[in-house]
């Protein structure tokens, strides 16, 4: 009994011993980040903001964006490439906006071959032009205006791959970027391969530049990026200035071994007041301890993590068939050992949407009604046009009774005869004074049928400028309705996930309630085998009791 005893005490310090190295090695790990928690975005800007689902636009048409390249809609995301090598993919807004401060809000995934950085970027703008076929994922190095890139590079022993993202602000010179002054802020994460969707929030107000990342997507925020005032080094340095107006849009790209990138939304927001500008002002939300993988690290804060990145883009010459064949190649091998299918949305996050939609439906229908009165306004002006024409035309018609008996005067043989001799017609003195009347008669009649082709003219532009309006305030009503629709859909399609999870959670509340009866079956079999083990470690005497 007493080795029995000793044995079990040495059992337990053993386990005592392995849970404290454990706690250490976990406490090792980690370090402490300070997470962030930002306000709600402010109203987003429709015409130039997008989400999932992707259905809801008809015909893959996003209204104000146009994508293309190897971009592909689905109805979770838009994929701008594929795990395939030498892809290019963009989606930019169609129309330049001039906008002082603005916000924007991207969810993302990017996913390749954990121990390969060969793959690719991709990049959010506000550039001057559209890059649509650039050596810097799609964006020419000359570009005017601001880009952020989420860009990947290769430890130097080739042990890891690091993401990393890098600020460039460019007023239009053309040179390296890699190692330049173009580079106004660098951050890493290790925002490749995850399980959960990624968001990261870019911010330009009073000439400053930020970012934050989300990387567990849970609304707790990191800092990544934090400029100083570009404004005034613009004023000094034309390569720092911006252009008056710009186009947002985000592009991707891959080379020999590829990465997927997909975005499922992206948020643009106008911070043109005060209160806007307010609404950007983090709060912390504690000191975390966190994985070291999910700290984000500044660039610069030590020798591993510099304040300069190599930013590779596409390469200028397409690659040889050979080059091509291996990489494809590789790129099979990739997809048979990594997943690149993106993470799908959350519950939560159709929620979120689902809030967000019925917002947006409501402003919607008050503009609706806003049109239909102003369509009636215009109905009611046209209605009194039309009743002031038909007055016009019983005055004409009464003009034209006139004229055509004058002209039945005019007709007579006397008055013919005297026009033929081009002579005083020979008839009595009665007959030239009635034809003087006639004659003053038709005079007066072609004047006022004149005055009212003018007047029924002008009507007629006006009937025309209110029926072009009317057709305006027809296809708005039109295009507002098929929003809704679509807006329609994404609810219900948001219903069907709430559904789903509030499912999976009464199926996981089910499967809770019945953990007292195995934690019970549990106990019992923990003490059937103890009363096993002694009964085989006991002396015969024993056995008995046992």
């Amino acid at each position: 009994a007493r080795r029995c005893a000793w044995r079990s005490a040495n059992t337990m310090r053993r386990i005592t011993h392995a849970l404290l190295a454990a706690c250490l090695i976990v406490f090792a790990c980690c370090e402490e980040a300070t997470q962030l928690v930002l306000p709600m975005m402010p109203e987003l800007l429709a015409n130039l903001s997008f989400a999932n689902p992707f259905r809801q636009y008809h015909d893959g048409l996003i209204p104000g964006w146009e994508y293309g390249g190897a971009a592909m809609l689905n109805n979770d995301y838009v994929m701008l490439t594929s795990a395939s090598p030498s892809q290019l993919g963009w989606i930019w807004a169609a129309e330049p906006v001039s906008m002082p401060s603005w916000e924007a809000e991207i969810a993302f995934h990017v996913g390749g071959h954990p121990l390969h950085a060969d793959g690719g970027g991709m990049a959010f703008w506000f550039t001057e032009s559209q890059g649509r076929g650039g050596a810097l994922h799609g964006q020419p190095e000359g570009f005017k205006g601001i880009g952020v890139i989420f860009d990947v590079r290769e430890a130097d022993d080739g042990s890891k791959v690091e993401p990393f993202v890098v600020a460039l602000l460019n007023g239009g010179t053309d040179t390296h970027l890699s190692e330049s002054d173009q580079q106004v802020g660098v951050c890493y994460a290790a925002y490749r391969n995850l399980k959960n969707i990624i968001r990261a929030r870019i911010a330009w107000t009073n000439g400053q530049l930020r970012v934050w990342l989300d990387l567990t997507n849970t609304g707790q925020w990191q800092l990544c990026i934090e400029t100083v005032n570009l404004i005034d080094m613009a004023r000094t340095d034309p390569q720092y200035q911006l252009p008056s107006s710009a186009y947002f849009g985000i592009t991707g790209s891959t080379r020999s071994r590829a990465d997927t990138h997909v975005v499922y939304s992206l948020g643009i927001a106008d911070l043109s007041t005060s209160e806007d500008l307010d609404s950007i002002v983090p709060t912390a939300s504690g000191v975390a301890m966190l994985d070291d993988e999910l700290r984000v690290h500044a660039g610069g804060e030590d020798a591993s993590h510099p304040d300069h990145v190599q930013v590779v883009g596409q390469p200028s010459e397409p690659a040889p068939p050979a080059a091509l064949g291996e990489a494809m190649a590789d790129a099979q091998n990739q997809a048979a050992h990594v997943s690149v299918v993106p993470p799908s949305s959350t519950g939560d996050e159709s929620v979120a949407r689902f809030a967000h939609e019925l917002r947006g439906i409501e402003a919607a229908m008050w503009e609706l009604k806003g049109q239909a009165n102003s369509s009636v306004t215009m109905v009611e002006g046209v209605a009194v046009v039309v009743e002031h024409l038909s007055k016009q035309g019983a005055a004409t018609q009464l003009l034209l009774d006139q004229l055509k008996v004058a002209v039945e005067l005019l007709s007579t043989p006397a008055v013919a005869a005297a026009v033929e001799a081009d002579a005083p017609a020979t008839s009595p003195p009665a007959s030239a004074e009635t034809t003087a009347a006639v004659l003053e008669t038709v005079g007066a009649a072609v004047s006022a049928l004149d005055a009212t082709g003018r007047s029924h003219s002008g009507e007629l532009r006006d009937i025309k400028a209110m029926a072009t309006a009317l057709r305006t305030a027809s296809g708005n009503v039109d295009a507002r309705l098929r929003s809704i629709d679509g807006r329609v859909a994404e609810l219900g399609s948001a219903v069907q996930q709430l559904q789903t999870s509030l499912h999976e959670l009464a199926s996981s509340e089910s499967r809770r309630s019945r953990l007292p009866g195995l934690f019970v079956l549990c106990t019992c079999a923990q003490l059937l085998a103890l009363a096993a083990f002694l009964f085989y470690k006991s002396a015969n005497s024993k056995r008995h009791f046992l």
